[in-house]
């Protein structure tokens, strides 16, 4: 009986160590705004989307429509250091293409 529960116990340490291993050092990627809002169809625009934390090596973007298409204008990697809340964020520049 004593075993079964020692058993038990290092189950649930080995349960409540591995989410602390598989913590990120660099909290989730938050858009903060986009400019302009919204892109008129058949036209490819440049849009500002600012972020807490930087975008270097995003890959994907989704949308709720197929079709649309989006890639980063960004040549070279931009730091974006975490200022704190209530500030703007580090703007990256897209192309969108919308069909």
């Amino acid at each position: 009986m004593t075993l079964r529960r020692l058993s038990r116990a290092v189950a649930a340490l080995c349960l409540l160590v591995t989410p602390l291993q598989a913590e990120s050092t660099i909290g989730f990627r938050q858009l903060c705004s986009t400019t302009p809002v919204a892109v008129q169809r058949g036209k490819k625009t440049t849009i500002n989307v600012r972020s807490n934390y930087t975008l270097d090596g995003s890959y994907k973007v989704f949308f709720d429509r197929p079709g649309i298409k989006m890639k980063c204008l960004e040549t070279k990697p931009k730091p974006a250091p975490h200022q704190g809340r209530g500030t703007p964020g580090t703007p990256f520049r897209f192309e969108a293409d919308v069909p």
